[in-house]
């Protein structure tokens, strides 16, 4: 018995030491890894439409987002029992773990940037149309700028992520002015290669003047006025062409108004 232990032992040494690492280290052909993707203009398009998909969260404008900014205006206020959402109408913040109403903001717009980052990272090595490409990275540039915008609302600092980390990242908070300074070049880049409209198959897609109203409100917020002016001055010179009033603004807020506009069948929109 001790020669047979003596042979199984010797066995598996020879079998242990004749392998290499690098057989376990297989790629699955049925999936898809940040080393097989980011090849094509298709994957660039794919990627910047995930970037789009997080307006269907919860934490953004799919919800709570859109309750708690409501809720903090002059047109909220709230009787009801639920005492954290109550306090929102009172600017009282006093249990920071409220899930509904600070962590899933946070989440889920750190993972909208993430998505981003990934397309702003990878696609400018994809060889393709350059004009697409140029858009492709605006519509991810427009987006980043969006989130970050929306953490310098409501927390007025945040953490500065440009480029995709993995789990051993430790996160430093950036001033407020550290990310509206990001916040504008992001705009810039994306107002100046965005169309100023898309075809009836990408509407709701970001847009020049979309890109330059929001530097204009990140502007406003920041109290440079004047360069404000000069961002916002471009939608009101191009109303009755691209952009206008609507007769009644009641009819924001209907349900059938919105579905003869169209922005129930391209939900990117909403």
């Amino acid at each position: 018995m001790k020669k047979i232990y003596g042979l199984l032992l010797t066995g598996m040494l020879f079998l242990f030491a004749g392998c290499s690492a690098d057989l376990l280290d297989i790629d699955n052909p049925n999936e898809v890894t940040n080393t097989t993707y980011w090849q094509s203009g298709e994957d660039a398009e794919a990627g910047v439409n995930a970037c789009y998909s997080f307006f269907y969260k919860e934490g953004t404008w799919m919800r709570w987002l859109s309750f708690r900014y409501d809720l903090s205006s002059d047109e909220g206020w709230s009787s009801s029992p639920w005492i954290e959402l109550g306090d929102w109408t009172r600017f009282l913040y006093n249990n920071y773990n409220f899930y509904e109403g600070n962590k899933v903001h946070w989440e889920h717009f750190y993972v909208g940037i993430f998505r981003c980052n990934q397309v702003l990272t990878n696609v400018p090595a994809i060889e393709m149309n350059e004009t697409q490409k140029n858009q492709v990275l605006a519509q991810a540039s427009f987006l980043r700028a969006l989130w970050y915008f929306q953490i310098n609302l409501l927390w007025g600092k945040g953490t500065l992520v440009l480029e995709p980390q993995d789990a051993n990242y430790i996160p430093q908070d950036a001033s407020e002015q550290e990310i509206w300074d990001q916040i504008e070049i992001d705009l810039t880049y994306a107002m100046n290669n965005l169309p100023e409209s898309w075809d009836a198959a990408n509407l709701g897609r970001a847009t020049k003047g979309a890109a330059k109203a929001l530097l204009g409100k990140a502007y406003m917020q920041q109290r440079k006025f004047d360069k404000a002016k000069e961002q916002l001055q471009w939608l009101i010179d191009k109303e009755g062409s691209l952009y206008g009033l609507i007769d009644n603004r009641e009819d924001n807020y209907r349900f059938e108004r919105e579905q003869q506009r169209g922005y129930l069948r391209n939900p990117v929109r909403r």
